[in-house]
């Protein structure tokens, strides 16, 4: 899906493990929009959706959607990064513990905040937390 970054391949052969994958020399998201400000929003708006809903078809849960993890294509397409929270659930909800709860606290729904398990609905309030930080550029 042209609107998820796609993992090119993985090492583990050192102390750390990393993935590694097309390079976006548009940069993030609000990076981009500082520099092109007659830019498509709606339509960066729209790609970021439907990679959102690309996973929410699948059973996957981001858990960490926010502007950051939004990179711009060659070609101006808006990307979803950083899927190192994901997680595949059953149906729609993934029980969590009250522990840690990974993510960027500014964009999590109310219930993650309050330590509940994931579903795919944290990931619908994150892209709409992130829909208003690139709509509201340059706030």
């Amino acid at each position: 899906h042209y609107h998820i970054l796609p993992l090119l391949g993985a090492s583990w052969d050192c102390e750390e493990p990393f993935m590694f994958s097309e390079r976006m020399r548009n940069g993030k998201i609000l990076q981009f929009l500082k520099k092109n400000p007659n830019a498509d929003v709606l339509g960066l708006l729209f790609d970021i959706a439907s990679g959102v809903y690309l996973h929410n078809e699948r059973n996957v849960i981001h858990a960490d959607i926010k502007a950051l993890n939004v990179l711009i294509s060659e070609k101006g397409n808006a990307v979803l990064t950083d899927f190192g929270f994901a997680k595949v659930v059953e149906g729609a909800v993934r029980e969590g513990s009250t522990g840690h709860r990974p993510g960027t606290a500014i964009y999590m729904a109310p219930e993650r905040l309050s330590g509940s398990g994931g579903t795919k609905e944290i990931d619908i309030y994150a892209l709409g937390v992130t829909f208003h930080r690139v709509s509201d550029w340059p706030a």
